[in-house]
């Protein structure tokens, strides 16, 4: 096998929220962790990422740029991302995304069975640890 980078999905995950989804979840979650390591992006509470659509789908390039367009819709109606515009030049519409752990919570009932968390930062990353 090739060594490149992978993409690692939680099953029990998936189930739940759709497979592309869980890969965009997963992939925002690990820029927040980055993110949160470097203290970057911290506002109003929360550590966020960013990027364009066509910034994103240089993350996914197995997937059109429609395709990325409906999962960040899918997720945003789901109400599993927050957005955000923090940018610095009001003419740029780049939209910053978090992830909305307390709903992500109400959705994936092992969480609720093991009382994971009492705080949500650590959220998805228990969660990934003990359905890895």
């Amino acid at each position: 096998m090739i060594l490149s980078l992978k993409i690692v999905v939680n099953r029990d995950i998936a189930k739940v929220l759709g497979l592309n989804e869980t890969i965009v979840l997963q992939q925002i979650n690990y820029w927040l962790e980055v993110n949160t390591r470097k203290n970057h992006n911290f506002r109003d509470g929360k550590y966020w990422t960013y990027n364009t659509i066509e910034e994103w789908k240089e993350e996914f390039p197995f997937w059109s740029k429609e395709t990325v367009k409906r999962i960040f819709k899918k997720l945003r109606e789901m109400k599993l991302l927050l957005i955000g515009n923090y940018n610095t030049m009001k003419m740029d519409r780049t939209l910053w995304y978090t992830i909305n752990y307390e709903e992500l919570k109400k959705l994936l009932p092992h969480a609720k069975e093991q009382n994971y968390l009492t705080n949500t930062r650590d959220f998805y990353k228990e969660f990934y640890q003990k359905y890895k």
